[in-house]
């Protein structure tokens, strides 16, 4: 079964296949992970991105410890596509 962008309960490690990549295990709470947000982001109201194997987690980085959503790297790649193709502009 293939999620996408599913949300994590605390201290989840979440299981999901993905068709190119082969079953993918994200353990999202972990304290070592590198959370990084946009340089333009100045007001704190943000998200953050971390890296875990093959797959991204992204959370509200007023909200650490909240929700988190993790995506295999054909979702993320097809997002990112979609940001810079100005896919997401809703002027």
């Amino acid at each position: 079964m293939r999620r996408h962008g599913r949300a994590l309960d605390c201290c989840e490690l979440v299981k999901f296949r993905d068709e190119k990549e082969g079953e993918v295990r994200v353990n999202a709470r972990n304290s070592q992970l590198a959370w990084l947000k946009s340089r333009r982001c100045g007001s704190g109201a943000c998200i953050e991105v971390a890296k875990v194997d093959t797959s991204y987690v992204i959370r509200d980085s007023k909200d650490p410890e909240g929700p988190i959503l993790a995506f295999t790297q054909s979702e993320w790649d097809a997002f990112v596509a979609g940001v810079m193709a100005g896919d997401f502009k809703f002027d």
